[in-house]
């Protein structure tokens, strides 16, 4: 009754189209909606952190591979050579007119070299070699061996074709200056190869474990929690006044947990302020209608 009073008392002065304005739904106001997004084609999360996990894990297994197939021609070389010091220690020993061809051969087999060579101050003393000694073509120092230059005498070990020929110089027996040996490179080349693969298909098994490890633990951690939002936040836009769609926290203590509790009572906000939006318009409705039937009165 006192709704009927306060509009006949509007109606008599004069006032009820302000109060007919002032009531009236927000349903009635026209409301421009934004043109729908065209579908755009992008990589979701999960291939963005595959791609990622396969990008890393192969640097990795360069980083690694890398050295170790230089690390393993050092150690090659560095094994004819200590061969070739025992070698020369038995020759030096040995009488000149002593040592028979079949020992120098023997000796030179052992040692995988075609001529042994060891210089004491300005002399030069050929301790064995084969019957035609090629010529080297590639020439290594084995006292002036850094990291970079491992590296790229491996690479040119690896992409070198068959027939060549190295001069290894290194570390002399006791009061010599150095000891050099002339070898052939294709038994080197043959057992890079094989050890690049057998490294590679190691590290490779090892790479695919460790990606698939960390791919599963960063998707279940960190990507389906993304994905639960966005499926809410999703769900919730399409009928923001149902309360069975505000997102229920999943406790994390966590950044995402922190995001999730935001969302809950934003969504909470959101809906409580539809439901009073909604109450308001049907009172304006119905008070409307009222006041319509008491200007036929």
């Amino acid at each position: 009754m006192s709704i009927a009073r306060a509009l006949c008392a509007g109606i008599r002065d004069g006032s009820s189209p302000r109060i007919m304005a002032m009531l009236e739904p927000t349903s009635h106001q026209e409301v421009t909606t934004p043109p729908p997004r065209g579908a755009r084609w992008s990589l979701g999360l999960s291939t963005k952190l595959l791609a990622l996990t396969v990008a890393v894990v192969a640097m990795a297994e360069i980083a690694v591979l890398v050295p170790t197939i230089a690390n393993y021609r050092i150690a090659w070389l560095s094994d004819r050579l200590a061969a070739a010091r025992t070698a020369a220690l038995v020759l030096d020993a040995a009488p000149q007119e002593g040592i028979s061809p079949d020992l120098t051969r023997q000796l030179l087999e052992s040692v995988g070299a075609k001529v042994i060579v060891v210089k004491r101050e300005d002399t030069r003393r050929l301790l064995a070699a084969s019957d035609m000694p090629p010529m080297a073509n590639v020439h290594i120092d084995m006292r002036e061996t850094t990291l970079w230059t491992a590296v790229r005498d491996a690479f040119d070990t690896l992409t070198a074709g068959e027939g060549s020929v190295l001069r290894v110089v290194g570390d002399p027996p006791h009061g010599a200056d150095f000891i050099e040996i002339v070898l052939s490179g294709t038994p080197l080349r043959a057992a890079l190869l094989r050890f690049a693969a057998t490294v590679l298909l190691v590290s490779l098994a090892v790479a695919v474990a460790a990606g698939v490890l960390v791919y599963v633990s960063l998707n279940w951690l960190f990507v389906r929690p993304m994905r639960r939002l966005t499926e809410r936040i999703s769900a919730f836009r399409e009928n923001p006044e149902d309360a069975s769609r505000i997102i229920v926290p999943s406790g994390r203590s966590d950044e995402i947990g922190t995001a999730e509790e935001a969302l809950e009572e934003m969504q909470r906000e959101l809906s409580q302020t539809l439901h009073q939006k909604s109450h308001l318009a049907a009172l304006g409705l119905a008070v409307s209608k009222i006041n319509h039937d008491l200007r036929n009165l």
